[in-house]
């Protein structure tokens, strides 16, 4: 026993220990595992077309071999690997950086996939597929054309609008360096995983004594000036 960073479990015990980690911790059950190295990450972004990403700043780091200029760029291969590891010379620096980096990455991944109707188009998603099964590694139960070709069509109705990155709340060590879940920030977060509910919960109001859930997205608000002069709106929550 001990305390060690998160990686470890995976470079100590693979797949399988990372997987009884994150059930030890959250709680949640995990009925398969999908692991993606190196080699397979930049081969499913090229299958895809690459993806687009946007930098503040201009980047040149020779550790990464990250090189791209302000502004809006599309990457493949390995400038993809690249920007999604690369971590001093980006952000703040940090860990927690790059894993945000890595949620806006995956973003713009999901929205490359929906604006091209890749999942509609057979010819491309036999291509995906083709891909997925000789660069990703997974547990017993998606190995094959068929099981992948059903996780495919099980996800195509899911929009951009309906995927949320949440990071689980942390506090920082007396070293600023290192964190530790945030357990009671983290619990309403966890619960919706595990009843597969979603986060953040829609909101609800009272009517009549009784409670009217209603998504924040389909909330309109119609403004009229009857008399004709100027009309000011603040923000509404």
């Amino acid at each position: 026993g001990g305390y060690a960073k998160f990686n470890n479990a995976f470079e100590q015990g693979g797949a399988a220990c990372t997987k009884q980690l994150v059930e030890d911790i959250t709680d949640v059950p995990i009925n398969h595992v999908i692991v993606v190295d190196f080699n397979g990450f930049k081969q499913m972004v090229d299958a895809m077309g690459g993806v687009e990403v946007c930098l503040e700043n201009p980047v040149d780091d020779a550790e990464s071999k990250l090189r791209l200029p302000a502004g809006t760029s599309t990457v493949s291969g390995e400038q993809a690997l690249a920007f999604v590891r690369a971590r001093k010379s980006l952000g703040d620096g940090s860990d927690i950086g790059r894993i945000q980096r890595q949620q806006a990455f995956l973003s713009a991944a999901i929205r490359k996939a929906t604006d091209t109707q890749l999942l509609l188009n057979p010819a491309r998603v036999y291509e995906m597929i083709d891909v997925a099964t000789r660069s990703l590694t997974v547990s017993s139960g998606l190995d094959g054309l068929s099981p992948m070709r059903t996780l495919t069509d099980s996800v195509r109705a899911v929009k951009p609008a309906d995927v949320t990155f949440v990071t689980l709340p942390f506090t920082y060590r007396s070293d600023l360096a290192n964190v530790d879940i945030d357990s009671v920030a983290a619990t309403p977060i966890l619960a919706a995983i595990r009843n597969d509910t979603p986060y953040p919960p829609p909101a609800t109001v009272a009517v009549d004594g009784k409670k009217l859930t209603v998504a924040p997205a389909d909330i309109s608000v119609r403004v009229v000036d009857r008399s004709g002069g100027k009309v000011d709106i603040d923000a509404v929550e």
